[in-house]
């Protein structure tokens, strides 16, 4: 004898509030590995952005208003960023505290970031990109853990 459709689940229920929940080592390492390699982003991204803000000032000096206007836009572009690894920074923290805010988030500013560094570094651009997929496949699994 079947059940009736008004007894099929449709979802796995939620876990009860203040239960614990299974994060995984390798779930725990891609979220570990990248907050240090978007803090570490952030660290090189500054430098850089610091550095062609010097070869701006440089280049005004010697009146070379091309170089400098060229300097000028990589400094833009890695000072943007480092504000975007920022901002992955905290969304991998809203990961690691079970919300799904961080996994929107994070997926949004990889869009963005992997559009941002195509001119400047397009393999790192698409490295942050894999990394969201690799993210996002092993958050599906535990979709539902997440409030």
């Amino acid at each position: 004898m079947q059940p009736s459709p008004n007894d099929w689940p449709l979802a796995p229920p939620p876990p009860p509030a203040g239960a614990p929940r299974d994060r995984g080592v390798f779930l725990s390492g891609v979220l570990v590995l990248g907050m240090f390699g978007n803090i570490a982003g952030i660290a090189g991204y500054l430098l850089l952005g610091a550095a062609a803000t010097g070869a701006e000032a440089r280049a005004r000096e010697s009146l070379d208003n091309a170089a400098a206007l060229a300097s000028r836009h990589l400094s833009t572009t890695m000072h943007l960023l480092a504000l975007l690894a920022f901002a992955n920074v905290v969304f991998l923290t809203g990961v690691w505290m079970w919300k799904k805010w961080g996994v929107y988030g994070y997926g949004a500013f990889s869009l963005i970031g992997t559009l941002a560094g195509l001119k400047s570094s397009p393999i790192a651009a698409f490295v942050g990109l894999a990394w969201f997929m690799i993210l996002a496949v092993k958050v599906a699994g535990k979709w539902n853990d997440f409030e």
